[in-house]
C-alpha cells in the first residue's frame, strides 16, 4: 500500500482515499483468507512458501503498476494537450518544441508499454517484448535530446 501511495503521488495523485475506503478493509479481509490457506495447504513445507507469495503478489503488483500506467497515459495526454494550446496561442518557442517531441515520445512509450502489458496479462506474451519495447525507445530519447542540443540553436538563433 505505501507503494501505490508512494507511486500515485509522484504524478500529484492522491490515492490515500482509495487505500482508505478500499485497499486497505478490502485487503485485510483477503489477508485473513489467504493466510488461513497457506497455512492449511504448506503446513510441513515452510521452504515453499515463497513461489506461493510469489505467485499471489505478482499480479497484484502488475495490476497496481498497469493502473498507475493509465494515470501516467492520461497525464501526459493532458500534458501535450496543454502543450498544443499555449503554442497555438502563443507560437513557437524552443521550450514549447521540445516539451511538445519529448512529450509525443513519451506518450508513444507509454501507449506501448499498457498494451504489451495488458498482452503479458492475458497470457499472450511473455515479459520479453515489454523490455524489448522500453530498451528500444532509450535511443529514441537520446536521439531527442541531441535534436534539441544540436539543431535547436541553428532553427531558433541562439545567440
Amino acid at each position: 500500500m505505501a507503494f501505490t501511495l508512494f507511486v500515485f503521488g509522484a504524478i500529484g495523485v492522491d490515492a490515500e482515499w482509495l487505500l482508505e475506503s478500499w485497499l486497505r478493509p478490502c485487503g485485510a479481509a483477503g489477508a485473513v483468507i489467504v493466510a488461513g490457506w497457506l497455512v492449511e495447504a504448506k503446513q510441513s513445507v515452510i521452504e515453499n512458501m515463497a513461489p506461493v507469495l510469489t505467485l499471489l503478489f505478482t499480479p497484484l503488483f502488475t495490476l497496481m503498476l498497469l493502473a498507475f500506467l493509465v494515470c501516467a497515459l492520461l497525464v501526459d495526454a493532458m500534458a501535450l494537450w496543454a502543450i498544443l494550446a499555449r503554442i497555438s496561442a502563443f507560437g513557437f518557442t524552443p521550450n514549447r518544441v521540445a516539451a511538445l517531441g519529448e512529450n509525443l515520445i513519451l506518450v508513444v512509450n507509454l501507449a506501448g508499454a499498457a498494451l504489451l502489458y495488458v498482452r503479458f496479462l492475458r497470457r499472450n506474451t511473455g515479459i520479453a517484448p515489454l523490455e524489448r519495447w522500453q530498451t528500444a525507445h532509450l535511443p529514441v530519447y537520446a536521439v531527442w535530446a541531441w535534436i534539441v542540443v544540436l539543431v535547436f540553436p541553428l532553427v531558433f538563433n541562439f545567440q
